[in-house]
């Protein structure tokens, strides 16, 4: 599906309208087939993402597909996704997004889908539940972000797409970060499970290099409404002790090769 916004479908020419969408879904849905809907994060960008978040919880309110599936936009920069008219893609940052998810969680009513956060790209995996018993604890994982101080969003904003961290509940919360009336039991819900040193060592490891890559996510569009000098604060430390694991790692390694290679 991507977006059921009828505003936003004719941006991108999908060819089809959210009615044609929703004709889909039940007539998947009547025929036995278990129905899978994305929804495709930011292709709203920042002026339409509520619209793409409202209009596409309608159709999937009125559809009740299997499961519900986050992806999310990335687009080379030369790539235009609004080739007609006057009207200009504006790239949305992860604030603009998580409050875009929320809208769509908080809008989904008389269905009973299971809604899952299966990407590495996407910015909150935990995302991962049934509906509609689930749907609070959804929800305050990006009211928790949402809520946060910016210091702590652009932390885990990092840290999450170095693969230092997989789930918000991996980053401690100092107290009194979240104005939005989630408790510190929501906040370490056995659902969000921190990852043993030896997982964050490894995760730093394999994907610290990658933090200024095109695909992470962090560079000009995705992250244009930060201070480049509070990211450097935030991440030079993570950056240094990516570079002294990967080489205990890889010192590590060639060592065992070199000592299984001698004769006995």
């Amino acid at each position: 599906m991507e977006t059921a916004s009828d505003t936003v479908l004719k941006l991108v020419r999908k060819g089809v309208t959210k009615e044609t969408h929703i004709s889909a879904g039940l007539k998947v849905k009547a025929a036995g087939i278990q129905l899978s809907e994305y929804f495709l994060i930011g292709l709203g960008g920042t002026e339409f993402s509520q619209l793409h978040a409202l209009e596409s919880a309608d159709a999937l309110s009125r559809i009740n597909p299997d499961f519900i599936r986050f992806r999310t936009l990335h687009l080379p920069d030369k790539i235009t996704l609004y080739p007609d008219g006057d009207t200009r893609y504006q790239w949305a940052p992860d604030l603009v997004l998580a409050r875009e998810v929320l809208t769509l969680i908080e809008h989904l009513h008389g269905i009973t889908s299971r809604m899952t956060s299966d990407h590495s790209y996407n910015l909150f995996q935990e995302i991962d539940g049934t509906l509609p018993q689930d749907r609070s604890r959804l929800a305050d994982v990006l009211r928790t972000f949402i809520a946060m101080d910016r210091k702590q969003q652009i932390l885990f904003q990092v840290g999450k797409r170095a693969g230092y961290f997989l789930r918000l509940g991996d980053m401690p919360i100092p107290d009194g970060s979240s104005r939005c009336g989630t408790s510190a039991a929501s906040r370490t819900s056995p659902r969000i499970t921190p990852m043993s040193e030896s997982t964050r060592l490894s995760r730093i490891a394999c994907a610290g290099g990658c933090l200024f890559s095109t695909g992470c996510g962090l560079h000009g569009k995705g992250m244009e409404d930060l201070n480049l000098s509070a990211i450097m604060e935030l991440i030079f430390p993570l950056l240094v002790l990516t570079i002294i694991v990967r080489t205990f790692i890889i010192d590590t390694y060639y060592s065992q090769e070199k000592s299984h290679a001698l004769p006995a």
